[in-house]
C-alpha cells in the first residue's frame, strides 16, 4: 500500500485548507442561514480549482515526500487475524521492545508484558517497502503508551476479555484459549502469579476504558512514559532498516487456540 493516490491528495488538500482558514482570527456575525443540499463526487476526474491548488501545493507537496519515506522492507505483508496474526505480533512487540528501552532510558522498570487491541491497527501493511505514510494510515491516532500496574489476580477481566476476543495483540506473555477462556498463561516464561504485580504496556485509549476494557480504570497506577504507540512503530522500523535487516514477522503460538 503506497501513501499516494487521488484519495490521499484530497485528504491533505482539505487538512491544509482547513489549517489555513484556522489561521484566520477575523470574527464573524451571522446574519442569515440558509440550507441547501449539495451531490458530491469522489471522481478523480473532479477538477482542480486552480486558486486553492496554487496556495496549498507547495505543502501538499512537501507532505507527500515526508510520506514517502521508506522507512523499513517487509518480506511479507502483515494482516490481522485471531488468535494470533503477523500484524498484530509486529504491533505489540514494537511497542513492547520500544517502551522498555524508553524506561530503561529514564530509570523506570520496564513492562511486563505488552497488549493492544485489533481495532486501533486500521490497514495492513505491505509486503516490500513500508513507508511513513503506511504508519499513519495504521496508526492515524494520538494513542499514547502507558504502564500499568495490576495483580496477577486482578488480570482475570483482561483475560476475560481475550478469550471473548478469541486473541488480541500480546507480546512478552503466551497462554491459551479453549472455548473462549484463557489458561495456562505464562509471563516471559513464567507461570503468572496471583499475588506479584505486573507492570503492563498499553495504549492510553484502553488504559482508560476505551474498547469496554472499563476494568483497567482499577489498576493500582496508570504512567504515561511520554511515547506514541505510532513512534513506536515508526522507529522499531528504522532501528531494523538501520541494522541493514529486513522485516519479517513468525507466527510462535503466542495465544494458541484449543
Amino acid at each position: 500500500m503506497k501513501f499516494t493516490g487521488n484519495s490521499f491528495t484530497k485528504q491533505i488538500s482539505l487538512f491544509i485548507i482547513l489549517l489555513l482558514l484556522a489561521s484566520c482570527h477575523t470574527q464573524y456575525a451571522i446574519e442569515k442561514k440558509e440550507t441547501r443540499q449539495y451531490t458530491f463526487s469522489d471522481s478523480a476526474q473532479s477538477p482542480v480549482d486552480s486558486a486553492i491548488w496554487k496556495m496549498i501545493s507547495p505543502y501538499h507537496n512537501e507532505l507527500s515526500a515526508k510520506m514517502s519515506e521508506v522507512l523499513a522492507f517487509s518480506e511479507q505483508a502483515l494482516v490481522k487475524d485471531n488468535p494470533e496474526g503477523l500484524l498484530g505480533d509486529f504491533a505489540a512487540d514494537a511497542v513492547q521492545h520500544q517502551a522498555i528501552k524508553k524506561c530503561e532510558a529514564t530509570n523506570m522498570a520496564k513492562p511486563d508484558f505488552t497488549f493492544l487491541n485489533n481495532g486501533s491497527l486500521r490497514v495492513p501493511l505491505p509486503k516490500g517497502d513500508i513507508t511513513l505514510g503506511n504508519i499513519f494510515e495504521l496508526m492515524p491516532f494520538e494513542n499514547a503508551i502507558v504502564i500499568l500496574e495490576i495483580k496477577g489476580k486482578d488480570l482475570d477481566p483482561l483475560f476475560k476479555y481475550i478469550g471473548d476476543k478469541n486473541g488480541i495483540p500480546v507480546s512478552g506473555i503466551r497462554m491459551n484459549i479453549k472455548n473462549k477462556a484463557v489458561e495456562s498463561v505464562f509471563v516471559n516464561g513464567v507461570a503468572l502469579e496471583a499475588e506479584k504485580t505486573y507492570r503492563v504496556a498499553t495504549n492510553d485509549y484502553l488504559a482508560n476504558g476505551g474498547d469496554n476494557m472499563s476494568f483497567l480504570k482499577s489498576a493500582l497506577t496508570n504512567t504515561a512514559i511520554n511515547y506514541t504507540v505510532r513512534d513506536a512503530f515508526i522507529n522499531e522500523l528504522k532501528e531494523i532498516k538501520a541494522a541493514g535487516k529486513t522485516l519479517k514477522v513468525n507466527l510462535d503460538g503466542r495465544i494458541t487456540k484449543l
